[in-house]
């Protein structure tokens, strides 16, 4: 359920409340007997409240928004032992928790063919009650979720004796200290990083037809991109990282 008021044609604020839930079922392929176990749902229930706005004659466009998430029966896939000494993986239902926070996009053009966006995101996510026997605490963080994201990116593009557009874009983005697992491994730590990715492209003016140079991952940063913290008495974590740098070239067609 939803409302949203026009304060004016440029100016519009909304609040809305939804609920949805994620299908309980038990553990399939288990290795071991003891990792064949059931789940229930999980649930959850949002409110959401900001507004949208254009200013300078649709030239900067703003919206805001701040939501408050309410979860139950929350579903954690955890590694663990089973009692035959097997590496095991089970879903169970672990804990209630609640997510807050807001979200700021902005979206210019202060002259023809120069677009700039920029967005920031802060999340305040924590557990508020725990499932008897799960492993976490109500002081584990949320698995993969950073408190603050940023993004920001600049392109100009301009055309070429009006047969095609030329562009160039850079981007940036930032996320904050995260851990990827249920468990917060130390191994399955991610300090917060940048990345900063880069295109030039040339393209017919009715955009059937794009050629870019790429660049991604300009400084070569090395993050995760998952973890799995396994049980303690094998003593590791299971890590997986992004690519490093790259160069390409694409050719988009359109038919």
């Amino acid at each position: 359920a939803s409302i949203e008021y026009k304060w004016t044609d440029d100016l519009m604020s909304y609040a809305s409340i939804s609920r949805g839930f994620k299908s309980g079922g038990f553990n399939g392929r288990p290795v071991a007997q003891d990792a064949l176990r059931p789940f229930d749902p999980e649930f959850v229930t949002t409110y959401e409240a900001g507004f949208k706005s254009e200013w300078f004659e649709r030239r900067l466009r703003l919206n805001a928004t701040y939501y408050y998430t309410d979860y139950k029966d929350i579903q954690l896939t955890i590694a663990t032992v089973s009692q035959g000494g097997s590496f095991i993986f089970v879903t169970e239902n672990a804990a209630k928790g609640r997510i807050q926070g807001f979200e700021l996009e902005m979206q210019a053009r202060p002259v023809p063919g120069l677009d700039i966006t920029g967005a920031v995101g802060y999340t305040d996510a924590k557990y508020t009650r725990l499932d008897p026997g799960t492993v976490i605490t109500l002081d584990t963080h949320f698995p993969k979720a950073p408190k603050w994201n940023l993004s920001t990116a600049v392109q100009y593009s301009w055309p070429i004796a009006g047969i095609v557009t030329a562009s160039v874009r850079g981007e940036y983005a930032y996320r904050s200290f995260h851990f990827h697992d249920a468990v917060n491994s130390p191994g399955g730590s991610q300090d917060g990083f940048s990345l900063i990715n880069a295109r030039t492209s040339i393209a017919s003016m009715d955009e059937r037809w794009r050629l870019s140079i790429f660049g991604k991952n300009l400084t070569d940063k090395i993050y995760m991109t998952n973890a799995y913290g396994e049980a303690q008495s094998f003593g590791q974590t299971e890590t997986y990282y992004a690519g490093p740098r790259e160069w390409g070239v694409s050719l988009d067609v359109q038919f």
